[in-house]
């Protein structure tokens, strides 16, 4: 089993929202402008969103204490694709669509390297899984495919889950 390489930024809560290790107010595109980030080249936003996970240095209130939300992010993206690219260039890249995952295995975990999702087993000549009732096979089945789809969605758009009030 492979280890990961430590995190090289300190856990910095009033660090800068927008990039890891930096300080308070410190934006991205100075840091991109000033070096200490890689340009990104024109990305469309999922491709933004792969590039930030390491490149970008893009913190998470997990790893770092603080963070931005989609919506900031996104703003985020707009705000600094105009400023290197400009308007016009955004725009294009907005409507392209993603060429980044199509042949990629999913990883359930929502990071790279880690382990694909197996296909659906196909079925038996009888109809049946190995091991299984018919009845248990299709359930099987059917819980399989609603799983992976439900993962599939989780990857590449974010869903946001919400826990149920409690009743005063």
């Amino acid at each position: 089993m492979a280890t990961s390489e430590p995190y090289p930024y300190a856990r910095d809560p009033n660090g800068s929202a927008e990039v890891a290790g930096e300080a308070a107010g410190v934006t991205l595109l100075e840091c991109i402008q000033d070096g200490r980030v890689p340009d990104p080249g024109a990305l469309n936003y999922q491709q933004w969103l792969r590039w930030r996970k390491v490149a970008g240095r893009r913190p998470t209130v997990r790893r770092d204490g603080r963070g931005l939300n989609n919506t900031q992010e996104l703003a985020l993206y707009r705000a600094v694709m105009v400023a290197l690219r400009g308007e016009e260039e955004v725009e294009r890249l907005e409507s392209t669509p993603d060429d980044g995952d199509e042949d990629e295995p999913l990883d359930p975990r929502g990071q790279g390297g880690g382990p694909a999702l197996e296909p659906v087993p196909p079925a038996l000549t009888d109809g049946r899984m190995d091991g299984a009732t018919s009845g248990q096979s299709t359930s099987l089945h059917q819980s399989s495919l609603l799983l992976e789809v439900c993962l599939r969605l989780m990857l590449t758009r974010t869903i946001e889950v919400r826990k149920p009030r409690r009743a005063v």
